[in-house]
């Protein structure tokens, strides 16, 4: 980070390095999101980030330490994601939960034909990296210590009936997964709209 002095006020601003690392990452995210690690190569990650073939080497030794990077950069966005609409304490527990799904379900369908980008980075590599599987597993599992923690609040202010919040939290995280696989294959809204219809019928009861 760069540090600028603006009226005695520290401010810090990306340096152009930063910049140009940052741009690698989320153009060969979108690479990789939309065609898997395997189809995706690194003359692809730099024709679309428009940057020098030196610089890609510059900042990554191979194809594996960025595709590390990358899933570390989309990890922390996917958590703080998750983070801005469970942690909104203007709503209720559930109403943070339901505003959580509906975000997910936009987001998916924003990305049409991409699927879950965790998913499809853990079926082209985890069987190859070790390291790639345990970022993906900590991650899910971060988001979904949160999720089941909203669940639990939702129970104990009487907004769901009496369950247990980890084996729903992990159903609903399931469910979700395979909605998005069929929504990528079918490209028809009715498959995250019935998951949706569902998941809110029960919730609801």
């Amino acid at each position: 980070m760069e540090q600028v002095i603006s009226g005695g006020i520290p401010i810090y601003k990306e340096s152009r390095s930063n910049k140009t690392k940052t741009k690698l990452i989320e153009k060969g995210l979108e690479e990789m999101w939309q065609n898997g690690y395997k189809d995706t190569s690194i003359k692809d990650i730099i024709e679309s980030s428009n940057i020098p073939r030196g610089s890609f080497y510059y900042y990554f030794k191979s194809k594996e330490e960025f595709a590390i990077a990358t899933i570390e950069y989309y990890s922390k966005k996917y958590m703080e994601n998750f983070n801005i609409h469970l942690s909104d304490f203007s709503k209720s527990p559930l109403e943070r939960i339901i505003n959580t799904i509906e975000y997910k379900i936009g987001e998916h369908k924003n990305n049409i034909g991409k699927g879950c980008f965790f998913m499809k980075m853990n079926m082209n590599m985890s069987s190859d990296s070790e390291k790639i599987r345990e970022i993906i597993l900590n991650s899910r599992k971060s988001v979904k210590m949160l999720f089941s923690s909203v669940l639990k609040e939702a129970l104990d202010a009487g907004e769901i009936s009496n369950t247990n919040t980890e084996t729903l939290t992990d159903f609903i995280f399931f469910a979700l997964d395979g909605a998005v696989e069929s929504y990528k294959t079918t490209q028809n809204t009715d498959t995250l709209e019935s998951f949706k219809t569902v998941l809110f019928g029960q919730l609801l009861k």
